[in-house]
């Protein structure tokens, strides 16, 4: 039996409630919404070979869920090595080569700087 909706006892067969005196309307079932198809969102169109893990059904490559049993599928992995920054090649080699080329320079000069003072020193003491 259908229950008043203002107070919630039962009602009698001519939907009228003997407790509050309320009017209880037939429920009517709610019409049904319409179910939109998920096959475009969930991935009806067959990108190559992605497959799903449950039922087998193929699967778009950018799919969330399996449009044939629902069920969530796994993202892709990338399989493209990561971009790693390089050193800027020519550029680096170029400064560290003139930058070594620079101290060794000083380096032999302060070498034979040395020895020509040594030299002097030596032809000096000797006369």
């Amino acid at each position: 039996m259908p229950a008043c909706p203002r107070c919630g006892e039962s009602v009698d067969a001519n939907n009228h409630c003997p407790a509050c005196g309320a009017t209880a309307l037939p429920l009517q079932a709610a019409p049904a919404p319409k179910r939109r198809s998920l096959k475009p969102l969930l991935g009806a169109r067959h990108s190559g070979g992605r497959v799903c893990e449950h039922c087998g059904a193929a699967v778009s490559s950018q799919a969330i869920m399996c449009a044939n049993c629902g069920a969530p599928l796994k993202p892709e992995v990338c399989l493209q090595k990561p971009v790693v920054a390089q050193p800027k090649g020519p550029v680096a080699q170029g400064f560290y080569m003139a930058f070594g080329a620079f101290l060794f320079l000083i380096v032999l000069g302060l070498f034979l700087a040395v020895l020509n003072f040594m030299c002097a020193a030596a032809l000096l003491s000797g006369s």
